[in-house]
Order: structure tokens, then sequence, then C-alpha cells
């Protein structure tokens, strides 16, 4: 019976780590989808694209005003952007970027067209794909990017305190800035639906094979209460010293009564 090269083990140990980061990937893009925003991909298009129109005035000579944007629940939107966050960085290993090269390794061409426009649609909400990482404080009277606001409110209020981006939004409204972080997150909601349901017609195909398991795992919790099955309980005179874990064997003190 033949042995592996190291070269070959290698190669298998590359492969065997490559499906287990599309695996958590697909996990991470269940959590996305099983968010509230996620149940209605028409209105997820709609505040993704959205832009500003003019209503005729309600009199004649008198001034247009734009149309409002509905504004989603402030803390809905953030914990959306929260489930999100870790296709955005590469500290985890599942960022869009490394994933979905490494899976375009192994498409066909039209496997691979379809692959970069799903990648396309991160990048298009992506706060820095485009926006660039941040270069220092904003410079009074630069132009400053839908995206770049976006980007500064993930990162300058949300989920960190940095004044250097808080200072590209310093001059706009709370709301005008939420509008433009409502946007980046609903589009990113979207690029992640396209991509699981890509990734799901792949699985179905046997294209890839990362098991059933990334695809039917329990990701988020539903239930409106819990309690732990109760399968063993023990007791001790009061004053008995409790265990230091559960691993740990009881002593002849403690009975089972259930």
């Amino acid at each position: 019976m033949g042995t592996l090269t190291s070269g070959a083990r290698d190669e298998t140990e590359r492969k065997r780590k490559k499906l287990a980061q599309l695996g958590r990937f697909i996990v991470r893009l269940r959590i996305i989808a099983d968010h509230s925003l996620a149940e209605d991909r028409q209105r997820l298009v709609d505040l993704s694209e959205h832009s500003w129109v003019f209503k005729p005035p309600p009199e004649p000579g008198g001034a247009p005003t734009l149309k409002p944007i509905p504004l989603l629940p402030t803390e809905q939107v953030e914990s959306a952007i929260a489930r999100i966050r870790p296709l955005l960085v590469d500290g985890d290993g599942i960022s869009y970027k490394q994933v979905l090269r490494a899976l375009g390794e192994d498409l066909s061409t039209s496997e691979r067209e379809e692959l970069a426009l799903w990648r396309g649609e991160f990048e298009e909400f992506d706060p820095e794909a485009r926006a660039g990482k941040r270069m220092g404080p904003h410079i009074p009277g630069a132009p400053v990017s839908n995206t770049r606001i976006g980007s500064s409110w993930l990162y300058g209020d949300l989920v960190h305190a940095d004044a250097s981006r808080q200072s590209y939004t310093s001059q706009l409204t709370p709301e005008s800035v939420f509008v433009e972080a409502q946007r980046m997150t609903c589009g990113l909601i979207l690029a992640s639906l396209h991509t699981l349901d890509f990734l799901e017609l792949l699985q179905a195909q046997g294209r890839i094979d990362v098991g059933e398991g990334p695809f039917t795992r329990q990701v988020t919790v539903i239930a409106k209460e819990w309690a732990p099955t109760v399968r063993a309980a023990y007791q001790a005179a009061e004053g008995t010293e409790l265990p230091e874990s559960v691993d740990e064997p009881l002593g002849p003190e403690w009975k089972r009564f259930i």
C-alpha cells in the first residue's frame, strides 16, 4: 500500500482547511439569513438602492421637498451589521475576500463569472473596499463619499469609537449618517443571501462538498423559553464542598435522587 508524499500530504491538508473555512463561511451566511431584515428581499433592494426624489410643491410657486426615506429601527440595523462584520475583516478567517478567492480556484469559467457578481456585490457595499482604509482625520472641505459615511458609522460610532473616522461625519446629522449605514447594511445582507443561494446550488450539484452540517445545523436561537433536560441529580448534606468541575467524580457523600 502506497504512502503519501510530503507534497501530497500538504495538498490534502490545504484542501481540508479550505473546506473547513468554506463551511464556517456558509454558517455565517446562514446566521445573516436568519436575521429579521433578511425576510423581505425586495425591501432590502429598495433600501440599498435608495435615491433622493423631489416631491412637487404643495402649492404653485412653493419650494419642492425631498421624499423621505423610511428608516429601520436602529437596533435592528446594528444587530444585522454585527452578524455581517466577520465577513468584512480578515482576522476571523472567513472574510468574503478570502473565501471567495479560494473558492474560485476550483470552479469552472461560468461559475467563476457568477461568483464575481456576488463578490462585486459585497465590494459595492463593503465600507472599505472602495473607500479604502482610513488615512487619518477628514480634511475640512474635502468630499466624503456615501461609502465613507457608512464606514464612519460602523467603525467610528458602532463597533469602535474612532475619532478619526467620526471626523468624516461630524458635520452631518445622525439621520443622514444612518441612511447610509442602513443602505450599506441592507446591501451586504443581499450580497450574503445571493452568495448563500449560489453555494447551496454548488453543493446540490456536487461542485463543492462541505457536508450537510454547515447547511443544516442550528445557527440561531428561535425558542421563546428553554430549560435543560435533567438526566440525573445528586444531593449531599448541607455544607458539602461542591466539585470543582462537572468532570470530577462525585464522592460517596453524594447520593443520586433522580
